[in-house]
């Protein structure tokens, strides 16, 4: 039985381009003991994923060149050699690209099917994105009601999540985005106080402090660099 995958084929500069990988069809193992099959439903592709694909020494390692890339997914379990998981059951982990895959049970995580919540939530606010912006904000930040919320990379999966966790914690808070339609979303539906597009605003320094007259007490950086 075969299947495809994408796989890293050459390591980009700057912007990935489409040459940046490659789709190949490749043979699936035979299904071990312990072992799964799994179908794959949803990818997520996150931003660390770029530095991945750089070969250099990183808090995680780069992605072998003609290899398939790895990452957050989310798969139906289509045949089984394990009591744990059956035919049906819905799981993730971080896997191969592969729109099927061979692989041990016990690198997988079962995901309870909820009608209320979509799939592609596990890969979002209920997965890793969810979880750095809860730890970030509630563990490091520790919010309070009345205080006043930064954040930079506010559009993005961790700091719309961050934003909204501040929210319910009575803060006030003020996000940063590249763009004056992201930064409509941030207040419009995530509730934000409100947004600085930080490509068109010339002195945002100047913009916060009239956002922010009693200072910032908590900053929630995204991105590091000149906004920092």
């Amino acid at each position: 039985m075969k299947t495809k995958q994408i796989v890293l084929a050459k390591r980009p500069i700057g912007v990935p381009d489409k040459d940046a990988f490659r789709i190949e069809e490749t043979e699936l193992p035979t299904i071990g003991d312990g072992q799964v099959l799994v179908k794959s439903l949803y990818y997520s592709v996150d931003p660390y994923m770029r530095g991945r694909m750089n070969d250099r020494k990183s808090y995680a390692p780069p992605f072998n060149l003609n290899e398939p890339i790895i990452g957050g997914i989310i798969g139906e379990v289509i045949e089984s050699n394990t009591p744990e998981l059956k035919p049906g059951f819905i799981v993730t982990g971080r896997l191969p690209w592969k729109e099927q895959f061979v692989i041990d049970a016990a690198s997988l995580k079962e995901i309870e099917k909820d009608d209320a919540v979509p799939l592609s939530a596990h890969l979002g606010v209920l997965g890793m994105p969810g979880l750095t912006a809860y730890v970030g904000m509630v563990l490091i930040g520790r919010p309070a009601k009345g205080e006043t919320v930064v954040i930079s990379g506010a559009a993005g999966a961790v700091g719309s999540a961050a934003g909204q966790i501040a929210k319910i914690f009575g803060c006030k808070v003020i996000g940063i985005a590249g763009s004056d339609e992201k930064c409509k979303v941030l207040t419009d539906e995530f509730g934000f106080d409100a947004a600085i597009n930080y490509k068109t605003e010339k002195e945002l320094s100047k913009a916060l402090a009239v956002l922010c007259p009693k200072g910032v007490d908590i900053y929630f950086d995204n991105v590091g660099g000149e906004i920092s």
